[in-house]
């Protein structure tokens, strides 16, 4: 478990990033995080252990992170957004239902190999477990992606656009994630057969669902 670490005395001052030095710091912290998180995991992460990567003193990091849960946080909205991006991307190229169902398979990977090549992801996902901000950012990702979907969908096929799909989407959405945390703990040459088994039963549920 992250280890939570004293607030800042009172006369600390947190600088916002804008440019130059400051930004540089800020974006040496972040990825002093990224690799303390995957050379040695959540466990023993702290304020000395990211400033001895990032070569800064730990007062200087309570300069623009008050705690390592808003390290997290940043760090986490960072992740989310370029996956978002990347998935909004694959939906706008999306034609015709079946696109639209090709286009959630293709996200589904996107969102694998996120979460199976970085250490972050998956310790990000752990850590959403018991800290509340992360599980607020990650629940709000799955909305945004949620939404992202369902309107493309409308625009494509207003009456496949049903209450029906929209449980059906939500549903594969929240098994995302705990599929490919499943698939993490299996063999290495197992793991993407977990992931390939769960979009070929989401696809065809979905196709099911569309053409009724």
């Amino acid at each position: 478990m992250v280890r939570r670490t004293e607030k800042p005395p009172p006369t600390a001052i947190r600088a916002a990033p804008l440019q130059g030095r400051s930004r540089e710091r800020y974006e040496r912290i972040l990825a002093a995080t990224h690799a303390e998180i995957g050379e040695t995991g959540l466990d023993a992460l702290n304020m000395y252990a990211i400033a001895r990567r990032a070569r800064i003193t730990p007062t200087s990091i309570y300069r623009y992170f008050e705690s390592v849960e808003q390290i997290l946080v940043t760090t986490a909205s960072l992740s989310f957004t370029e996956l978002e991006a990347k998935i909004g991307q694959l939906f706008a190229s999306a034609h015709s239902t079946d696109e639209w169902i090709e286009a959630f398979a293709a996200s589904t990977r996107a969102a694998w190999r996120s979460f199976s090549t970085s250490p972050v992801g998956r310790g990000l996902f752990g850590a959403s477990k018991f800290l509340p901000q992360l599980r607020a950012i990650d629940d709000a990702f799955n909305r945004r992606v949620f939404e992202s979907m369902m309107r493309r969908l409308q625009e494509l096929s207003p009456g496949a656009a049903t209450p029906s799909a929209r449980r059906l989407l939500t549903l594969l959405i929240g098994l995302s994630t705990p599929t490919f945390d499943l698939a993490i703990r299996q063999p290495r040459n197992a793991r993407s057969a977990v992931v390939e088994e769960f979009i070929a039963i989401a696809t065809d549920r979905l196709r099911e669902n569309l053409r009724a």
